[in-house]
């Protein structure tokens, strides 16, 4: 046949922005082609027996679709997929040449493409692909090469096909740009957990076999285990085993009969109400070679399947839901090898039945923390950005300020200068009235520059106070002051035995510092009025300091300076925080009272062990941890396969306490208590006691154990890693 155009078209799923499930449906362009004659044989001239014809080609089947990356303007893509190719034609009678009799061949195909996604807008996409798309012919067609031969008898053709196409997405949203705080509250309206989930789902099957198949129709008892990815999409392997009586549920299981495999499950909507999905996937039908069929022989054989179906998910919580599900299961004919099947009519499909339990284990999601954290880095760094302005105002303020005064400084120092001068030349006049009254105006002039000295001091050193304690130090001070027996001495006020405190000593020394330098003038025992004028004046100063500081934040602490920062006329005053550093009044609180959560999942556990007792098998199983409150309890339900002479699955359901950092937080040892169904020479019911310790290792747990189940009917060792989320 010769190369050919195809129309067609595609109806996709999408299950969030990776993944897709997509029905097509293609149709050729009349494929022009040379077909044998119907009672030809080859001859060395064969290919002047071919006659010219068209051939009508229409293809339709399902694929998956994986997109590589997120919606970005380019998007690579893979697909695998499978369908059924039907081939339509009219061959002459080998009796009457001018009688056409229509034909038909159908044969099953496989496909897988690699392709991308040009996202011309959010809605509309153009899709170039690359397939190839392969299929067993039958040798006897009409349309096939005579001398077609491949190695091994292998009659695959494979045909390499270019797709464009031109894609409208419909419904749907895209929250590629949401925020953090809208991904936390969508996680909360749809399945209530951050990020990937851990699922257990115990339960059994029914497989009503093909009626053509030499399998008896049999209940099996099992479960499955594996990952949903995002409230969406999840990914699954299962193990069943066969019941011991073929039409009855028990827990007594049938060694010759299992079946293994894995699917993919797509839900059609959030999980928050009764749910369908679909399943996608295949496995192996596993036969003893004591298995007794349907005709009471030992000829069946083990042999893959494919599985397609629909089911149904009724949540109870955001932990536990009841699934249901019926599936096609899809195996070849009898002695028809899978990779040699070419037609439809060669694929047997039986029906499964499935029900269970599904325990969803992961990260709560907890939209509020997330809100609430998200505030808080928000108004820090609003904080952070307002430090940022304090501190150029700051260093404005400083610069200009201290030019400020530096001139003035000079200024006054310029007048001490001349006024000592000036009284330099009253002392040789003698003009004691002169005197006097320079003295005065110097002092007032050196106590304006001690005040300009002292408010230009660095932070570090001012010191502030409330009026309460202003007023309780003057009070202090003139007390002592007028005591009858005060009798003043260099370096004190007062003589007086009640203990000041560090900030009153600080304030006292600046004080006699001050006065030291007009002591010889006028005596200050004699002068209470110039002492009160003098603490007026301190006070005014300490006014100037406050409004300063107002405007200006703290030093930073790793520059060594300190403040005392102390509610000042009467107002509690907030320290400003500089740029950078930490404060920790305004960390979120976490309490979380009233939402605390009694079961709080934050480990999963996956182990492996020998098993013991009336059977020894090799154990594989997972555990899921669930924290009961806050207690050092945990709950913790286990699935595990066993695999030795006869194979089997167990389930429990535990309650264990953990003795944490026993051991100089080296070793954790727990003891745990439960009950479970478990596998063994027959199914038991019963008690299961856990012994064990782990090691803090790689920021999980790495963790020995033994159990001892059913009263020691059966045993396990086991070693296994816990991963901590």
């Amino acid at each position: 046949m010769d190369n050919s155009t195809f129309w067609g078209g595609r109806v996709e799923f999408g299950f969030g922005p990776l993944f897709e499930i997509r029905g097509f449906y293609q149709k050729s362009l009349d494929v022009e082609a040379s077909l044998r004659d119907i009672n030809w044989q080859v001859t060395d001239n064969w290919a002047d027996k071919m006659t010219n014809s068209y051939v009508d080609i229409s293809r339709y089947g399902g694929e998956l679709k994986l997109n590589l990356v997120k919606n970005t303007f380019f998007a690579p893509y893979l697909t695998a997929g499978a369908g059924v190719q039907t081939m339509k034609y009219q061959l002459a009678s080998a009796t009457d040449p001018t009688v056409m009799t229509d034909m038909k061949e159908e044969q099953l195909l496989g496909a897988v493409g690699l392709g991308t996604k040009f996202n011309i807008t959010d809605r509309i996409v153009l899709s170039l692909e690359a397939k190839n798309t392969f299929f067993n012919v039958n040798e006897q067609s009409y349309y096939l090469q005579p001398d077609f031969v491949l190695a091994d008898n292998n009659k695959r053709l494979y045909n390499w096909s270019a797709l464009a196409s031109l894609d409208f997405y419909l419904g749907g949203i895209n929250n590629e740009n949401a925020t953090a705080v809208e991904r936390a509250y969508a996680n909360m309206f749809t399945d209530g957990f951050r990020g990937m989930k851990f699922v257990i789902e115990p339960g059994g099957a029914y497989v009503n076999f093909n009626d053509d198949s030499k399998f008896v129709d049999q209940y099996f008892l099992g479960g499955s285990a594996g990952f949903d990815f995002s409230s969406l999409v999840g990914i699954r392997g299962f193990y069943y085993q066969a019941t011991k009586e073929p039409d009855k549920i028990s827990i007594d299981f049938n060694d010759q009969m299992a079946m293994y495999g894995g699917n993919i499950i797509a839900r059609l909507n959030y999980p928050r109400g009764v749910n369908p999905y679909l399943i996608l996937g295949g496995g192996y039908l596993k036969v003893g070679d004591q298995y007794v069929d349907k005709f009471g022989l030992n000829t069946a054989e083990s042999t893959p399947f494919a599985l397609g179906g629909v089911g149904m998910e009724i949540p109870l919580s955001n932990y536990i839901a009841l699934y249901g599900s019926i599936n096609a299961m899809l195996t070849s004919q009898s002695a028809v090898d899978i990779a040699d099947v070419q037609t439809p009519w060669q694929v047997k499909t039986s029906t499964m039945y499935q029900a269970g339990v599904r325990f969803n284990i992961g990260a709560a999601n907890d939209a509020q923390a997330v809100y609430r954290n998200t505030l808080s880095q928000a108004v820090q760094d609003e904080r952070d950005i307002n430090n940022q302005r304090i501190n150029e105002l700051k260093a404005e303020y400083e610069q200009t300020n201290n030019q400020k005064l530096e001139e003035m400084r000079a200024e006054y120092e310029a007048r001490i200068d001349r006024l000592n001068a000036e009284l330099d030349q009253a002392n040789e006049l003698r003009n004691t009235q002169r005197t006097n009254d320079i003295l005065v105006e110097k002092k007032r002039a050196e106590r304006i520059l001690n005040d300009m000295d002292y408010t230009n001091a660095p932070t570090g050193k001012l010191i502030r106070m409330s009026s309460d304690d202003f007023e309780r130090l003057v009070d202090r001070i003139l007390r002592e002051v007028r005591q009858e027996n005060y009798q003043y001495q260099p370096g004190q006020y007062y003589n007086n035995s009640q203990q000041l405190t560090p900030l009153e000593e600080r304030l006292l020394q600046q004080l006699n510092s001050n006065n030291n330098q007009t002591s010889g003038v006028q005596p200050l025992s004699a002068n209470d009025a110039i002492l009160s004028d003098r603490l007026s004046e301190l006070n005014q100063t300490l006014d100037r300091n406050y409004d300063r500081m107002n405007q200006l934040e703290a030093n930073q602490a790793s520059q060594g300076q300190s403040s005392v920062i102390i509610t000042d006329r009467g107002t509690a005053q907030q320290p400003i925080i500089a740029a950078g550093a930490t404060n920790p009044q305004t960390m979120v609180s976490t309490d979380r009272k009233g939402r605390t959560r009694f079961f709080k999942l934050n480990r999963v556990g996956l182990y492996t062990g020998l098993g013991f007792g009336d059977m020894t098998a090799l154990n594989v199983g997972v555990r899921g941890y669930m924290q009961i409150s806050d207690t050092p309890l945990d709950f913790v339900p286990e699935f595990y396969a066993a695999l030795g002479y006869k194979n089997g699955v167990g389930l429990s359901g535990n309650v264990v306490y953990n003795f944490n950092y026993l051991f100089g937080k080296i070793l954790n040892p727990y003891v745990g208590l439960g009950l479970g169904v478990f596998p063994g020479e027959t199914t038991h019911f019963g008690s299961n006691i856990i012994l064990g310790t782990s090691l803090d290792i790689l920021g999980g747990n790495l963790f020995v154990d033994y159990s001892a189940r059913s009263l020691f009917k059966q045993n396990q060792i086991a070693v296994g890693y816990r991963f901590v989320f």
